[in-house]
């Protein structure tokens, strides 16, 4: 007599080696074309809202795909752009992903040369409380300084740039009371200006 616990045990097998095909996933190609100079050197950063909410950092020249699991409506904003890059078309971009699809999205950048910095470290010889100075920059951008700590002078162009440290007194102020300090390829200088009484 056949036993009826073998029919059991075949459909069970054959249940176990079935398998079911996993979804085709959507894809978005991205172009980065960036002319000019001083490119960003990090990139772009792609904010991802929709079916899928993601971050993603993209190179400023070349492709790169972009796997989503869900098809559906997707709007993508660029961020972490340098001050000195423009985008052609800032955004933000909407994009509708079909199953199994693949969409294009192209950014296109412009950077131009990008300004500097100078970082202006105030320190004193002498214990107690400054006298307020004054410190300018080119003889146009003015900051007054009583305590130590730093000034910080942006959008400089590249070149040398006169930084000037008026005495509080006769007696007590700020040395050197000029200096030159040299901007270039949009990198951040450094000076220091140390509080003294002679």
């Amino acid at each position: 007599m056949r036993s009826p616990f073998g029919f059991l045990l075949a459909v069970t097998a054959m249940a176990c080696h079935h398998s079911t095909s996993p979804s085709p996933t959507s894809s978005i190609v991205v172009n980065s074309l960036t002319t000019g100079v001083s490119f960003d050197p990090d990139g772009y950063v792609l904010d991802v809202m929709g079916p899928v909410t993601d971050q993603i950092r993209v190179g400023t020249n070349g492709t790169k795909t972009l796997a989503f699991p869900q098809a559906g409506s997707y709007t993508i904003a660029v961020s972490d752009v340098s001050p000195n890059c423009t985008l052609a078309d800032p955004g933000p971009f909407q994009v509708t992903l079909v199953e199994g699809q693949t969409d294009t999205l192209a950014l296109a950048a412009t950077c131009t040369h990008a300004n500097g910095a100078i970082v202006v470290a105030i320190i004193s010889a002498i214990p107690g409380t400054m006298q307020p100075s004054v410190v300018t920059l080119d003889r146009i951008d003015s900051r007054t300084v009583d305590s130590v700590g730093t000034l910080l002078f942006t959008d400089l162009a590249d070149g040398k740039h006169l930084l000037e440290a008026s005495r509080a007194s006769s007696a007590c102020g700020l040395q050197p009371t000029i200096d030159s300090v040299a901007v270039a390829g949009g990198d951040t200088a450094h000076a220091v200006l140390t509080y003294d009484c002679t």
